[in-house]
């Protein structure tokens, strides 16, 4: 099952009828090629070892001693994929906008690249995208001159035809194509050149294969045996291209990289860092540095802000790309531009605003179109990222800010806590929408954490998001809620504090803080969630950013010669893209659902922040209460409900002993792909759970074992989660 992950599209490709035959003489190859990661090593207990996941390892490493998770395959994003288009064929080529979006994993795209399989639909689009542009950049004879580099002298021209496909093919494929290749996708032009009778047309389906084809689709960086350590594989010198052009500049190696490869500089001598002082000096280095910052920091949301205009007059359609905007240049002058202590994203007194931000936040009329550099007053309340529309407004409902929301995030996404899921039949905030008297948000949500289970959680979040409720909901500064005057004292783990600017002081001397952002950089560009092994590279990374006075330079150089960017472990037998076990399905929809409550309907379908790819494995037994009932909670009940679906109501009992949860059709289900074991009535090792939340094949039949939780739910299951359910069953699924 494992190997049918890992190159699902190319399996899903081969068995689809193109319209031009000799095009399938690509399709074969891409179907034959490369199934087997070089030297793989078998895998262990079979489903849990993706990504995420530390079988194939070697055995548990002491405390402290960093040891890598297994390689693996990750698809470009399709920010990876437009700029690497752009790259290869130029600004004048147009990539479709009709993409599936990509899925994003505890925050990251490039998470979800590395766990999500590929739909249907994707593959075609991306079939037509690349014939689209192949026809693009060759349909125009002087461009089609300058790309392919050599003038043909007939119809067909092996001699050009080949030496474009080699040229072209080391750009795309990020590697030197094998003599095979060439010979492949040379002969595929021919075909067509002969067909069509015209040497370039011709040429663009060799040229559309290659776009096509999974070595450009997906980064194969599976590492070799490393001869010094049986148990990791190191990276060999094109991998290392590839991972360093898409970490720094967001996009494909460029020809002095690839040169650098052909020559071992990058694993041979001071190669390496020659290289990385180079992509960092580049202008394209920003780029990368945005592309991380749009991620982390969810700014890609904004285009689609649900604040509606009857609450919120400003509201408009060019208000939240604003917003984004604000944040990125605000991000590139600290940690780029400057190259200051990062840490002043908290307290800085300066952004960047347009004409609409400058009227939403009170400042000085700005003339023009264009952003300017603006100082803050020093008697106001807004400072640094916390002050800025593209958190508050994020973190808001449709009709009111939310405390919840923007204290959640600043726990799970700054500070890099867990939050557990809310408990079903959670009740609203107290509705005196028709009493004479109203009540604030602050006394509303006091009430709310009197109750259990609520208070422990709400303990955490309210408090720092009540810091900012001098702001509403689309980020306007007010000064009275429900008529009364507004409080926004609190405490950060006992350290008190009195408004946004004692907090914004807080947050910057948090420890906590400066290694939350180490963390996430680490899981960005290692395409997974750190697993035990690995919390010692982590905290390595940290402390070289605060050796490094907390310089985002620091830390992009830690990273780069972090173990974890140059090792890897043996691919297990499930590693792989595009499905580790468990996030099987399509992506598409983020995830939704999950998120804390305090303004009762308006929570309905609202995104939560997915800052964390569940628990880490805990190294002692598994209970249901501490560790298994969370996942469900949060990733079953958003569409199953109290003594509903499949008779499940989510208790311990009713979960583990009752017979009905294996309901009548999945009994009687006539499997096409047989899950890991039968379903039956009363099944002591409750495969039917496993078999939900593990099997990806192809079921006509939605309660006929489809995988569990469905992908369009955004809820998907991540490979810690299954690691702790996994070992819960093998422990004996303990209450």
């Amino acid at each position: 099952m494992g190997r049918r992950r890992q190159f699902q599209v190319e399996d899903r490709a081969c068995r689809r009828p193109r319209a031009v035959t000799f095009i399938l003489v690509v399709g074969s190859l891409a179907c034959s090629a490369g199934k087997t990661p070089p030297n793989s090593t078998p895998g262990g207990s079979g489903g849990v070892s993706g990504g995420g996941g530390n079988s194939g390892l070697g055995g548990q490493p002491a405390p402290g001693q960093f040891m890598p998770a297994p390689a693996g395959l990750r698809r470009l994003t399709m920010v990876q994929y437009r700029n690497t288009i752009a790259d290869l064929l130029g600004s004048g080529v147009t990539v479709s906008k009709d993409f599936e979006g990509d899925t994003a994993l505890s925050g990251f795209a490039s998470i979800g690249a590395a766990r999500v399989s590929l739909s249907n639909q994707i593959i075609e689009e991306f079939e037509t995208s690349a014939l689209s542009l192949a026809t693009q950049a060759l349909s125009d004879p002087t461009k089609a001159a300058a790309l392919v580099g050599c003038n043909p002298t007939a119809v067909t021209d092996d001699a050009c035809t080949q030496a474009f496909i080699k040229k072209f093919g080391r750009r795309a494929w990020r590697r030197p194509l094998t003599d095979a290749e060439v010979t492949t996708y040379s002969g595929v032009a021919k075909t067509a050149q002969t067909t069509l009778k015209n040497y370039f047309s011709g040429l663009g389906y060799g040229l559309a294969g290659l776009l096509e084809s999974p070595h450009f689709l997906y980064r194969e960086e599976w590492g070799t045996a490393d001869p010094a350590n049986p148990n990791r594989m190191v990276f060999n010198d094109y991998e290392l291209a590839t991972r360093l052009s898409y970490f720094l500049w967001n996009s494909t190696p460029d020809d002095a990289l690839l040169d650098a490869a052909d020559a071992h500089q990058l694993t041979e001598g001071a190669g390496f860092g020659t290289q990385v002082q180079r992509l960092l000096k580049s202008p394209r280095a920003a780029i990368g540095a945005q592309n991380f910052f749009t991620e982390y920091y969810r700014l890609a949301d904004l285009d689609s802000l649900p604040q509606l205009p009857s609450a919120f007059s400003q509201k408009t359609d060019t208000l939240g790309p604003a917003m984004r905007e604000e944040t990125l240049r605000f991000l590139t002058d600290i940690a780029i531009t400057r190259d200051a202590d990062y840490r002043e994203i908290f307290d800085s007194p300066t952004t960047f605003v347009n004409a609409e931000l400058a009227k939403l936040y009170g400042l000085p009329p700005v003339t023009g179109t264009d952003f300017v550099k603006t100082t803050l007053p020093d008697s106001g309340v807004r400072v640094g990222y916390l002050g800025q529309g593209s958190f508050l407004a994020l973190n808001a409902h449709s009709n009111i800010g939310s405390p919840t929301y923007r204290g959640k995030f600043i726990r799970e996404m700054l500070m890099c806590e867990t939050i557990p899921p809310p408990p079903m039949n959670v009740p609203p905030l107290p509705d005196d929408s028709a009493a004479p008297v109203k009540q604030t948000m602050r006394q509303k949500l006091e009430i709310h954490r009197a109750m259990e289970p609520c208070k422990t959680c709400h303990t955490l979040m309210d408090p720092l998001g009540l810091a900012f409720e001098n702001f509403d909901g689309i980020g306007a500064f007010r000064t009275t809620d429900a008529g009364q005057p507004i409080d926004v004292t609190g405490d950060l783990d006992g350290l008190a504090f009195n408004g946004p600017r004692e907090l914004a002081k807080a947050m910057h001397d948090n420890p906590n803080v400066a290694t939350c952002v180490a963390r996430n950089l680490y899981r960005y560009v290692v395409g997974h969630v750190e697993v035990n092994s690995e919390e010692a590279a982590i905290q390595q990374l940290a402390q070289q950013f605060k050796d490094g006075k907390f310089q985002f330079s620091a830390l992009l150089n830690g990273m780069v010669q972090n173990a974890a960017f140059t090792y890897a472990a043996p691919p297990s037998e499930d590693t792989g893209a595009g499905g580790a076990p468990g996030s099987g399905g399509s992506g598409g929809a983020s995830g939704t659902g999950g998120a804390p409550v305090d303004a009762g309907p308006a929570d309905v379908g609202r995104p939560d922040s997915g800052t964390v790819d569940g628990p880490v494995v805990p190294t002692g037994p598994i209970s249901y209460a501490m560790h298994v009932a969370p996942i469900i909670a949060n990733k079953c009940s958003p569409c199953h409900t109290t003594d509903a679906k499949a008779g499940l109501n989510f208790s311990y009992a009713n979960l583990v002993t009752n017979s009905t949860v294996t309901n009548a059709l999945t009994v009687a289900c006539d499997w096409l792909t047989p899950p890991p074991k039968r379903v039956v009535p009363g099944d002591t090792d409750h495969s039917l759970l496993w078999v939900k939340l593990t099997f990806d094949g192809a079921i006509t039949t939605h309660m006929c074992g489809d995988h569990m939780p469905l992908a369009t739910s955004g809820k998907t299951v991540t490979t810690a989660e299954l690691d702790i359910i996994q070992r819960w069953i093998n422990q004996g699924a303990k209450p």
